[in-house]
């Protein structure tokens, strides 16, 4: 089953700290999923910066991450167009990793979390992956099935039209998207706050 532990504004109000929480915190809440059962954890979020309070804790959630095994950290390409005059344009893409000291402790690559909205801001279709300096980099969702269901990297191949990732064929909607199936309203996975 799926959890999602939420930044609630009630979590931002309980915990006493200013967000971005010190990473120590992220260390606590590793050991106590992991105590609980979760065979896989997923960050939504962007820890490319160093702890803002004590470098120290970056080092305590980096040795909970390598502990379990089981954990993915966020992940983003960014890209930005530069205009070279008379009409002319460069694209330049970068990947947003977590920061050194978690991105050598995890044994896994990190999961993109970029949502990809239509343009009446909607999002009705998920990023499957990309390919970035020859990496072939993953969703955070696709990251985290691959622990959870000990999917080998051998058994994950695509067509032009679909994903094969270990028993799953995911259709595409093109070359690394897909069109989202929702499982159900907002609300249909437990959602507990952070604190």
């Amino acid at each position: 089953s799926v959890v999602i532990v939420s930044i609630s504004q009630q979590a931002d109000q309980e915990i006493p700290y200013k967000y971005p929480w010190p990473t120590n915190l992220h260390a606590k809440l590793i050991e106590h999923l992991n105590q609980a059962g979760a065979k896989a954890i997923g960050f939504d979020v962007l820890f490319d910066k160093r702890d803002n309070y004590d470098l120290a804790n970056d080092t305590v959630f980096a040795d909970a991450v390598q502990k379990y095994g089981n954990v993915v950290l966020g992940g983003s390409v960014q890209s930005t167009g530069q205009n070279r005059g008379q009409g002319s344009s460069s694209l330049s893409i970068s990947l947003v990793r977590p920061n050194r000291v978690l991105q050598e402790a995890s044994p896994h690559p990190p999961g993109l979390v970029r949502a990809y909205n239509d343009a009446d801001a909607s999002i009705r279709k998920y990023i499957l992956g990309l390919e970035y300096n020859n990496q072939q980099l993953y969703s955070m969702g696709l990251e985290l099935l691959q622990i959870y269901q000990n999917i080998d990297s051998t058994d994950i191949s695509q067509t032009p039209e679909v994903l094969k990732f270990g028993p799953y064929e995911i259709p595409k909607y093109s070359d690394y998207l897909m069109a989202i199936n929702y499982f159900g309203e907002p609300g249909t996975f437990p959602t507990h706050s952070y604190e």
